[in-house]
Formats: C-alpha cells, sequence, structure tokens
C-alpha cells in the first residue's frame, strides 16, 4: 500500500493554492478546483536555511 502525503500545489491561471493528497511516483493531470485550468504546478516545500 502506497502511503499518500499532502502537497500543495497553485494554479497559474488564477493563482489559487490547493493542498492534496499524493501517492509516491503518482503522476497524474490535475485541473484547479476553482476555475477548472490545468495549468498547476507543485510547490515544493522550502527548506530551512542552513546554519
Amino acid at each position: 500500500m502506497a502511503t499518500k502525503t499532502q502537497e500543495t500545489f497553485r494554479c497559474m491561471m488564477c493563482g489559487h493554492e490547493y493542498a492534496e493528497a499524493v501517492e509516491k511516483d503518482e503522476d497524474k493531470e490535475r485541473s484547479c478546483p476553482k476555475c477548472r485550468s490545468n495549468s498547476i504546478r507543485h510547490l515544493k516545500k522550502k527548506r530551512p536555511p542552513k546554519e
């Protein structure tokens, strides 16, 4: 059974950001839940600064 993690996505058309459960190595086409555009970008988690 694959583990799911919450990942954040942003629509490049309307700017809507949303979180969705994603399986590791999942490759599915997404669409914005607000405007239905398929111009979605995965937002990377920010790494803490090195000390």
